[in-house]
């Protein structure tokens, strides 16, 4: 029997993992340590960093390191409010594969850009992952072909276009992770979700 209540989606317990790991080591970074920007110095990503010193493991560490309370806050929104539906979705398994090979990506996507432009910038947070999974989440809406949850691809492409206006309209952010995030994230989402489809709404056939 159809009612008119909301799904109730199982807890996206990697969403939620990774919101608390970004939050405290936020908290570390920004509240524990003598100084922040020294963190990001040792830990955020750069292609001088890469290209010159192999320091690989910034791709990584720089996602979980955020410049201020703006920051986390604005990205760990954004994450809460797009993996609740995607990991559900996708599973936990390849939701956390998608998070991370986005954000990988997206770093790459910034090294080149940033390498034809010789620009030393450095650069930090979750966005790049977080892109990816606006990203996967647009390859979901589209392969339900209705309404997922709270979205439909009209929504969810306002909501795309607004966090691709905001980073354009701050010459802080790094938009070139944003763009690849994205790309990257809906590539990756057809691969992992070939053949794997949950049904996201709380009534079965």
């Amino acid at each position: 029997m159809q009612t008119n209540e909301e799904p109730h989606l199982p807890l996206p317990l990697v969403t939620i993992a990774l919101v608390v790991i970004n939050t405290l080591i936020f908290l570390y970074t920004d509240l524990i340590c003598d100084n922040n920007s020294d963190i990001i110095q040792s830990g955020g990503l750069s292609y001088l960093f890469i290209t010159e010193d192999r320091q690989w493991y910034r791709f990584l560490t720089s996602m979980f390191l955020h410049l201020d309370l703006d920051h986390i806050f604005n990205n760990m929104v954004v994450l809460l409010a797009t993996g609740y539906y995607l990991e559900h979705y996708l599973g936990h398994l390849r939701y956390g594969i998608l998070y991370f090979l986005s954000g990988l990506l997206a770093g790459g996507t910034s090294i080149v850009y940033n390498m034809m432009l010789n620009d030393p910038t450095i650069s930090v947070g979750a966005s790049g992952a977080i892109f990816g999974l606006l990203g996967g989440l647009i390859v979901a809406v589209i392969s339900i072909g209705r309404r997922t949850g709270h979205y439909n691809l009209y929504q969810l492409g306002i909501m795309v276009v607004l966090n691709l206006y905001a980073g354009f309209a701050n010459p802080q952010v790094d938009n070139a992770a944003h763009i690849g995030g994205l790309v990257f994230g809906i590539i990756l989402c057809l691969i992992l979700s070939h053949r794997h489809s949950l049904d996201m709404t709380p009534y079965g056939e």
